[in-house]
């Protein structure tokens, strides 16, 4: 499940438009990674705080920001950062976390406590490789992801419960069902958290 280079910047091109539409519609849309961490059962201003966290994909208004700073090191890796509106880079540079604009698949670190995939996968080049990654440089991945989403410009990956299975094994996450709750992903999606034995 990789697509190739040209086609991940098409979909980029199209995901930042949609960001952007987001921004200016409903500025407030990001409130839905509050309702995340309730499925997950974390509280992002008081479980991170002395803990260095990844959060890939984070657009332009990521989980990151909810923790308020109550983090030892963040960094977001969001390689259409610079295409958002300037305050958007500085969001994050002023709570102290600091912004990459490369592809996950091409920074490297060690030690990290958590890595957070939050419907990103769809958008990268393989999501696969991605959760390798996480899982190998992370003693946490926390994962809410949708599933068997149909294909299009935005999303040129259809992600299953199987891709989740297949790297953190068997009995790893949950089906959220698509509107279960109406301020809510209308899209099935699968959560859970891995921790490194």
């Amino acid at each position: 499940m990789e697509i190739s280079l040209e086609r991940w910047e098409a979909a980029q091109e199209a995901e930042c438009l949609d960001h952007l539409g987001n921004l200016k519609n409903d500025p407030e849309y990001w409130k839905g990674e509050y309702i995340t961490a309730e499925y997950l059962g974390v509280n992002f201003e008081e479980d991170f705080k002395d803990k260095f966290i990844i959060e890939v994909g984070a657009g332009p208004q990521g989980a990151l920001l909810l923790t308020k700073g109550n983090f030892k090191r963040a960094i977001v890796v969001e390689p259409l950062i610079d295409k958002f509106p300037s305050y958007i880079r500085e969001n994050y540079e002023n709570m102290g976390i600091e912004v990459v604009t490369e592809m996950y698949e091409d920074v490297s670190y060690d030690d990290v406590d958590e890595t957070w995939f939050f419907n990103v996968l769809q958008h990268v080049i393989s999501p696969e490789k991605q959760l390798q990654i996480g899982k190998e440089t992370s003693k946490v991945v926390r994962v809410f992801e949708p599933i068997n989403y149909p294909p299009n410009l935005c999303h040129p990956h259809v992600l299953t419960k199987d891709l989740f299975t297949g790297v953190f094994g068997e009995s790893f996450g949950t089906t959220y069902y698509g509107n279960s709750r109406p301020d809510f992903h209308s899209a099935d999606c699968y959560y859970g958290t891995w921790i490194k034995e």
